[in-house]
């Protein structure tokens, strides 16, 4: 099952966190007391407090971190010959839904650093392979 959920996860984009599973870990975690696993309602408490000896504070009380994706990153660089591409040749298929001028403008300046346009010429992007998609057109 847990080669179907790994896979499934990242076909999909997704982090899954797979759960302590050996079977003495869970024999022994079984035996234990809640108040081993919560202290003020910490999480993670008893983890911490066994590798506290082997990971310093900074890793171990640091705050939850995002995963991001470098996209504006790769629309500045591996991704604009693409996205230039898609504008030259979908140009006026999505109609009055959206202004290609527009997306070009804020193209031309996400790639020469002048503004950083990622997240919103993704969308425009991904909306542009979609509705392209849908009406059987292949990039």
């Amino acid at each position: 099952m847990l080669h179907r959920v790994d896979m499934a996860s990242m076909y999909h984009g997704l982090e899954v966190r797979v759960p302590f599973l050996d079977d003495d870990i869970l024999n022994l975690v079984a035996t234990l007391p809640r108040s081993v696993f919560f202290n003020n309602f910490k999480g993670k408490y008893s983890i911490k407090k066994m590798l506290k000896a082997r990971l310093p504070d900074s890793v171990l009380n640091r705050p939850k971190q995002g995963f991001s994706v470098p996209v504006s990153l790769w629309l500045r660089d591996n991704l604009a010959p693409f996205y230039n591409d898609v504008l030259s040749r979908t140009s006026g298929r999505c109609g009055q839904l959206l202004r290609y001028d527009y997306v070009r403008r804020l193209l031309l300046e996400h790639c020469n650093g002048h503004q950083d346009h990622g997240r919103r010429l993704w969308n425009a992007l991904m909306f542009i392979l979609w509705y392209d998609s849908l009406n059987g057109i292949k990039q």
